[in-house]
């Protein structure tokens, strides 16, 4: 009887080890996807609050003060949009933010991944993808964020 106890023990320590060598992966992808998506929530998050605070730049304006408000409300927002830039975003262009109408548009790019997005402002490493799992977890090939506000 003894035996019998000692040998279901070791096929239950067998069955554990089995099971945590098939579950582990599985976890670990997905501990790994939850970390890459909430690092590219973040970056967007953060560009988007860079265009909202460069459009509201915009909306303190005087418009009597100036002849043409339009391209002055455009410098502000830009000025606003180049010391408010994310740092993993590098530089943005100088002209960012345009006047469209009686509106100004602030619009931010960037690529994460080669070729993949064609009206990107800048260029961002993103986050590594697991080449073993076949591209896992999948990432956008760019992130973008506008802001627009009436001047």
């Amino acid at each position: 009887m003894r035996r019998l106890i000692r040998r279901v023990k070791k096929i239950v320590k067998g069955v554990v080890a089995l099971e945590f060598l098939l579950v582990s992966p599985l976890v670990i992808g997905l501990v790994y996807a939850a970390a890459t998506y909430g690092v590219l929530f973040s970056w967007q998050m953060r560009m988007q609050v860079s265009v909202d605070r460069a459009a509201a730049a915009a909306t303190t304006l005087d418009r009597n003060t100036t002849s043409d408000p339009g391209v002055m409300a455009a410098s502000l927002a830009n000025g606003a949009l180049a010391n408010n830039v994310p740092t993993f975003m590098g530089s943005v262009p100088a002209d960012a933010c345009v006047t469209v109408g009686a509106e100004v548009v602030c619009d931010l790019s960037i690529a994460l991944t080669d070729g993949g997005c064609s009206e990107a402002s800048g260029v961002a490493t993103g986050p590594d993808q697991l080449g073993i799992f076949g591209g896992f977890p999948p990432l956008p090939d760019c992130l973008s964020v506008t802001s627009r506000v009436t001047i």
